[in-house]
């Protein structure tokens, strides 16, 4: 692991946050509205919700960082030029990629620690952002993609460590309770597969169809295809959500929303 990365754990003492926050009717801005507010409280500058696929993050993969140039998989209070920017500039040198997407703990990132990749340093200083902290959420461990948040301090990682002590105890069951409820109202926002639009409608049905049991030669004649087309897309769809066999296929294709 990169020296600029650490893992924080949270079993550690806690503040408690005042107020009601987050009830099950909330859509998605009154959501992101409220944990805004109470993030700044603790002295964040910005959050991010976002969605990665834990397979499909390799460097040759349909879902590099390098393909996510327009931020559409990530929500949050960051603004979407900064997103759309870091993505299309620094993404692929921030050592941060090679371990995120296999993470179950907190990572702390420290663009002052003296990093190999100076571009992601004065890149995130330009924006007041001196540390990083990225928190998986969900239990999800054995899907194909898990969401994690991502917040933004103007404090150093020591001293954001620090503050971390203090208020673990409430803001990761704060954050779980925020990625449930938007799990809730709107779980394809954030579906990576879904909002790249990997498969198109024609690749869609006929993967509906073969969950539902039906085989090539019988989607081929309900969607006047040939066999040799229907098993072109199922095929791909194999590639794309590495599943080995038609069986792990489908069950990728339900745990990513995608049916």
């Amino acid at each position: 692991m990169n020296d600029a990365v650490s893992v924080l754990g949270s079993d550690q003492p806690s503040t408690v946050f005042s107020g009601n926050i987050l009830i099950s009717e909330c859509g998605w801005d009154k959501i992101f509205s409220e944990l805004e507010v109470l993030l700044r409280q603790l002295g964040f500058h910005y959050f991010t919700y976002s969605s990665v696929p834990r397979d499909l993050a390799s460097k040759d993969s349909l879902f590099s960082v390098s393909k996510r140039s327009y931020g559409v998989d990530t929500q949050g209070s960051l603004p979407e030029h900064i997103v759309s920017r870091y993505y299309r500039e620094v993404a692929t040198l921030d050592p941060l990629w090679s371990v995120l997407p296999t993470s179950a703990e907190v990572l702390v990132t420290d663009v002052r620690a003296g990093s190999s990749t100076p571009l992601v340093e004065s890149f995130w200083e330009q924006y007041n952002v001196a540390s990083r902290a990225y928190i998986p959420v969900g239990k999800h461990a054995d899907k194909p993609w898990f969401n994690y948040f991502g917040l933004y301090h103007g404090k150093s990682s020591a001293e954001f460590t620090e503050l971390y002590k203090d208020i673990s105890g409430s803001l990761l069951p704060l954050l779980e309770r925020c990625h449930k409820l938007l799990a809730l109202d709107g779980s394809k926002e954030t579906n990576p597969y879904v909002r790249h639009a990997v498969f198109s409608v024609t690749c869609t049905n006929i993967l509906r169809m073969t969950a539902e049991g039906m085989s090539v030669k019988m989607i081929a004649d309900h969607l006047g295809l040939t066999e040799e087309g229907v098993t072109y897309h199922i095929t791909r769809a194999k590639k794309v959500l590495n599943a080995r066999n038609k069986t792990q296929l489908i069950a990728r294709l339900y745990q990513s929303g995608i049916l």
